[in-house]
């Protein structure tokens, strides 16, 4: 007995802006934000600024406050360690209070973060004895579907041995922690990660020097193959945006290691390590695609040749089928058979993103009694029996 099968075919974000005005004198806000900070003794090289308060707003694209967010500002490389807080009133207005005899590098970064925005830089620079800020970046976008958070993503981190020199390298505003650092990525669910074609991190760096011999690399789960090479900062010394990105096939088949690594200069011990800090860590699934919407293949399954859609052998009269390619809805608890002669098998979904992945609930074996034109049809249906979708597939019985 032969089968011949032959193929069926089948087929916004709200932001939030801040506006920032710095001021002189040693005096604190009246505007009713909260505001702290704490400090230990350190050697001090950089120029003493005045006392300082900063201001500032934080509101949505429909120009409404955002309370009870939190700007946090840490300076510790050579300055002492300091660490600043302010937190919005319910007005969005924040004041942060920067000391009265601390010493600041020419630029230094703080984060404004609240859960449902992505955490937002603030750029302040210290110049003839004041601390002045500006908006480096306007915007706070929402959270959405493609946002992927990133833990303590928000804190500045120096990565390299502490040996630079420069006017610019010289005022990295905290100490190095070493020549590499892990992230937690919190990863969505794989088939969301699928519906997209890349995922993305972006986030601030300066004193990135990797043109000159450093290879500065950025790779997730440790790998040596989903890795990049990080770019070269402004030459100014300035903060400048990085964007790393990865195909999702790729994350996917990393995902029980959810984290990336940057490493500063090479990868062995010989090697020569640049100095350099990052921040603002943030994750976005990019390019929507429609692979999540193209419903499962049925092929014959050979445990010597693997699937087979066309021409197979029967003289056993026993074919093992499976569902390849492709996802099943979302929703789906079940699989039910229907060979097209008067029989049908129930197969259960455990977990998995696709069919692929469904730890063998995909196969199933059918013997056919005699030839004839069947088609073979699979519903997709979820715990009430209701049919989210189906694949089918015309079979002939030589």
């Amino acid at each position: 007995m032969m089968i011949a099968f032959k193929q069926l075919t089948l087929t916004s974000l709200a932001t939030a802006v801040l506006t920032l005005a710095a001021c002189g004198g040693g005096g604190s806000s009246d505007s009713g934000t909260s505001s702290s900070n704490s400090s230990s003794s350190g050697s001090n090289t950089a120029t003493k600024t005045s006392p300082s308060v900063v201001t500032g707003k934080f509101v949505d694209a429909n120009n409404q406050p955002i309370a009870g967010a939190v700007l946090t500002v840490e300076v510790s490389a050579r300055f002492g360690a300091n660490a600043f807080t302010a937190t919005t009133d319910q007005n969005g207005d924040w004041s942060l209070d920067l000391g009265t005899s601390i010493s600041f590098p020419s630029l230094f970064a703080g984060v404004i973060k609240k859960t449902g925005y992505q955490p937002t830089p603030i750029m302040f620079r210290s110049k003839d004895g004041r601390v002045n800020s500006e908006v480096y970046n306007e915007s706070a976008n929402a959270t959405s579907e493609s946002y992927v958070e990133i833990t303590d993503g928000e804190r500045v981190i120096h990565l390299g041995d502490s040996n630079f020199s420069g006017s610019a390298n010289s005022q990295l505003q905290v100490n190095s922690i070493g020549y590499n650092r892990n992230w937690f990525v919190k990863l969505p669910s794989k088939r969301l990660m699928a519906s997209y074609d890349n995922l993305c991190f972006y986030f601030l760096a300066r004193g990135v020097q990797t043109s000159f011999g450093n290879p500065n690399y950025f790779s997730f789960a440790s790998s040596t193959t989903v890795r990049k090479l990080l770019s070269d900062s402004p030459d100014n010394g300035d903060f400048g945006w990085q964007k790393i990105c990865f195909s999702t096939p790729d994350i996917i088949l990393l995902i029980g290691s959810p984290n990336f690594q940057i490493n500063s200069g090479a990868l062995t011990a010989s090697a020569k390590y640049d100095d350099f800090e990052v921040v603002n860590f943030t994750g976005r699934l990019e390019v929507k695609n429609t692979k999540t919407e193209v419903m499962p293949i049925i092929k014959r399954f050979d445990s010597n040749s693997g699937d087979v859609a066309t021409g197979f052998n029967t003289l056993q009269k026993v074919v093992s089928l499976r569902l390849s390619g492709g996802f099943y809805p979302v929703g789906t608890t079940k699989f039910v058979w229907n060979f097209g002669d008067a029989t049908a098998t129930v197969t259960a979904v455990v977990a998995g993103y696709a069919v692929d992945q469904a730890a063998g609930s995909s196969y199933v074996g059918h013997t056919y009694q005699r030839a004839g034109n069947y088609t073979i049809r699979v519903s997709y249906q979820d715990a009430s029996g209701k049919e989210l979708g189906f694949s089918t597939q015309a079979v002939t019985v030589l």
